[in-house]
């Protein structure tokens, strides 16, 4: 069997169903924005955001990673 190489996953870390819908919700309804705490990255940079998201080295809270 071949292994696919493309990996589409949504999702957050260290939160219940509950409060990633809110936050959705949140989202969709334009009541917050993405812009200010958030920091879009290539996917290859992901281990060294990781890294700077635990140390506190990284001002923004969540890094989204794109390939």
């Amino acid at each position: 069997m071949r292994a696919r190489s493309e990996v589409d996953a949504k999702g957050s870390f260290g939160y219940a169903d509950a409060d990633f819908r809110d936050a959705l919700q949140l989202l969709a309804d334009s009541n917050v924005s993405e812009r200010e705490w958030t920091e879009l990255r290539p996917l290859s940079a992901g281990a060294e955001a990781f890294r700077e998201l635990v140390s506190g080295r990284c001002p923004p809270g969540k890094i989204l990673l794109q390939t």
